[in-house]
């Protein structure tokens, strides 16, 4: 067998053996983002079967935005298992800008960044309030 004939049958069996991957990715950021409250926020962790990313792989980071909006530089981050498994963000520190960019980075070999921008709102007495998370 010649080496060019050998390299296509090589690369072919490769192929045919591995599992299909499918890269790892974060959804939206769900929760309400109160003034005067802690953070208690949620991402999906998408593409993930068996194996979830350790919470160790997470990190807020500074946005890449080019604006001068506060960003989270701190918190508690949690992966708790469900389907789809979700990025738990909780901070110690209560909110005090109604407007707030989180930046997101999954490493350990899946390279992901998102960015979220959040939009605090006032408790009002006796409603449910109406904090926005966009993204």
């Amino acid at each position: 067998m010649n080496r060019l004939g050998f390299r296509v049958t090589l690369g072919a069996l490769a192929l045919a053996i591995s599992s299909p991957a499918f890269p790892a990715g974060l959804g939206e950021l769900r929760g309400q983002a109160i003034l005067g409250e802690r953070l208690d926020l949620t991402v999906a962790i998408l593409g993930v079967d068996k194996s979830l990313p350790d919470a160790s792989c997470f990190r807020l980071v500074k946005p890449r935005s080019e604006d001068d909006l506060p960003w989270l530089r701190q918190a508690d981050l949690q992966v708790r298992p469900g389907q789809p498994p979700q990025l738990h963000v909780g901070s110690s520190m209560v909110l005090r800008e109604p407007v707030m960019r989180v930046a997101v980075q999954l490493g350990c070999g899946n390279e992901v960044y998102r960015e979220y921008v959040l939009l605090g709102s006032p408790r009002i007495d006796g409603q449910e309030p109406q904090g926005l998370v966009a993204t």
